[in-house]
Formats: C-alpha cells, structure tokens, sequence
C-alpha cells in the first residue's frame, strides 16, 4: 500500500512540509511529485526527531518509485528510529 500524499491531493495544505517531503508517486493521483508519508513523518515526531533530523538523516517516504524503488518495512523503520537515537550526530 502506497500511502504517499503529494502537495495536490493532501486534505489540509497546512499539512504539507516540503522539509520532510521526498519525490515519489502519489498513492491517490499515481503521479509523480512531491509527497509526504504522514503516517510515518508522525511517527518519527512521536519519537521526538526534529523535521531538521528528519531531512538529513531518514528516509522521508516509506514507498518510492523513482530511479531507485523501495518499500520499508515497520521493523526496517523502527531499527532506522533506534539507530538515529543512538547515532545521532552532535547539533551544530
């Protein structure tokens, strides 16, 4: 299941944040553009990972069918979110 949203069919444009957005194909209009995984931007959030962190260090869209197509699994993001927290690189 594809649950990318891109800036054209999210419900709530206040929702869309380009920061932790990632080219890919829309889930409901099949296209490609720029799209979010609300779902798992939510779950790095509850984990506490800044949208800064979230753009430099994780993979911002479970589904992608670019040049390079993937599909992460719960335990690949979960091990990603541990990692992060262990790995984390000093603030700037």
């Amino acid at each position: 299941m594809n649950n990318n949203v891109c800036e054209l069919c999210i419900e709530n444009k206040d929702d869309f944040n380009y920061q932790v957005a990632d080219t890919g194909v829309c889930g409901q209009c099949i296209q490609m553009n720029e799209c979010m995984d609300l779902d798992l931007i939510g779950t790095y959030r509850s984990h506490n990972i800044s949208d800064s962190d979230i753009w430099a260090h994780l993979p911002r869209l479970r589904h992608a069918h670019t040049e390079i197509s993937f599909h992460l699994t719960d335990k690949q993001i979960n091990r990603l979110i541990e990692r992060f927290k262990n790995e984390k690189p000093p603030a700037n």
